[in-house]
């Protein structure tokens, strides 16, 4: 391996740092390329008053890699606590830890214990919705009333939209287990994920550059692409950027976060993970998360809560926050039967940032495993949908590299 050859990562958010870190540590020279003014995408955490908010995604899946690279630059990890065993799913007007009867949670006893779905009793039928195969393969009401609103959290979209094949794969596609379970968080929040990991770059002599925006065929030394679905298909379109030309029909979907702070103890929802909202009974939110039980020093008293929207209704990604608290505090209020304003708010709007699971983007994906694109690529758009997962891409790219992919 040539060691002086240098390489360039393109975006500073998860997947880019995460790239860099597997280059640096490997001893390869590695130039990190950001054009806003920080590192971490859509990664981040907001202090206000006792109340610490994430603006994006929370935490991993803890995995034996994950808890790893986490132990190497220095990151504190701390589990769910005890109170975030319970989740919730809203049916007939109240909060339910299973709202399905006996008669209707058997074809889901059925299909859990069979752990088959790849075979072909189980198997999505080709370019089939993940809607259609719930519907099949499980029943209406335990499609519209768990998968869908399980899914929805997790990729912005309906069922209908999504590609059920590539959805199952994903969900799926298991990393080894390490020694943590569940889901993990530094305890600073995200936040500390990318300060650590910032600093175990520069430590390692990466050269990190921020607020610069880069053409990338105008750089003559291998790259690494770390940006978004929609700023890839953009340079495709703009020709600057050569990739198969089936990414131009992929799509990317809004995800919209509201945290809420109240430092009475009064106002909290009840103990547990969360909330989903099925689309049958009228939220405008997806669901709501109960930061205050998931994690510990999240709050020092009183409630925290994340609110999780998408623009399938509105579009709440380019709403001002005035409006949307006040759609939030409507759902609220069904849930907690109070008019209390809130005494800290985060808004956090990340408009076409998610990648669509649909069959344009596995028709993306099998041509670019089948090319050889004189880039190589990482992001959640890669078939797995998750901070943990993407790492796994991270490390494939460091061997390909390894193995002479520029060469």
């Amino acid at each position: 391996m040539n060691t002086e050859k240098r390489v360039n990562v393109i975006g500073g958010g998860f997947s880019g740092l995460i790239q860099a870190f597997y280059f640096a540590e490997a001893g390869i020279p590695t130039r990190l390329i950001e054009k806003d003014a920080r590192l971490g995408g859509l990664l981040g955490t907001h202090q206000d008053q006792e109340f610490l908010f994430e603006q994006a995604a929370n935490a991993f899946i803890a995995n034996k890699e994950i808890e790893r690279v986490g132990r190497v630059i220095g990151v504190r990890w701390v589990s769910k606590q005890p109170t975030a065993k319970k989740r919730y799913i809203f049916r007939d007007g109240q909060m339910r830890r299973w709202p399905f009867g006996f008669s209707e949670s058997l074809p889901l006893v059925k299909f859990v214990l069979s752990k088959k779905w790849k075979n072909k009793k189980f198997s999505p039928i080709p370019d089939e919705s993940l809607e259609k195969w719930g519907r099949r393969q499980l029943s209406d009401v335990l499609t519209e009333y768990l998968l869908e609103p399980a899914i929805q959290g997790v990729y912005a979209s309906r069922l209908q939209s999504l590609d059920a094949r590539l959805v199952l794969n994903s969900i799926g596609n298991r990393k080894p287990k390490g020694q943590l379970r569940g889901s993990i968080a530094p305890l600073g929040g995200m936040q500390e994920w990318i300060d650590k990991m910032q600093a175990y770059l520069l430590g390692k002599g990466v050269d990190l550059v921020l607020s610069k925006d880069v053409r990338v065929e105008e750089l003559d030394e291998p790259t690494i692409l770390a940006v978004d679905l929609r700023t890839l298909k953009n340079w495709v379109n703009e020709q600057q950027l050569k990739l198969p030309k089936s990414i131009l029909g992929t799509q990317s979907v809004s995800l919209t976060s509201v945290s809420l702070g109240f430092k009475s103890s009064q106002y909290r929802l009840p103990e547990g993970f969360g909330c989903l909202f099925p689309e049958a009974e009228g939220f405008h939110s997806l669901g709501v998360l109960f930061n205050h039980s998931i994690f510990p020093a999240r709050v020092e008293a009183g409630a925290s809560e994340t609110w999780i929207l998408n623009d399938d209704k509105m579009e709440f990604s380019n709403m001002s926050s005035s409006a949307l608290i006040r759609y939030v505090q409507s759902d609220r209020s069904l849930l907690q039967r109070s008019e209390k304003d809130p005494d800290s708010v985060k808004v956090s709007q990340w408009p076409q940032r998610i990648p669509l699971y649909d069959s344009a983007l596995r028709n993306f994906l099998e041509d670019y495993q089948q090319q050889k694109p004189p880039y190589l690529l990482v992001g959640n758009y890669l078939g797995d949908l998750g901070l943990s997962k993407i790492i796994f891409h991270a490390q494939e790219n460091l061997r390909r590299f390894q193995g002479g992919y520029f060469a």
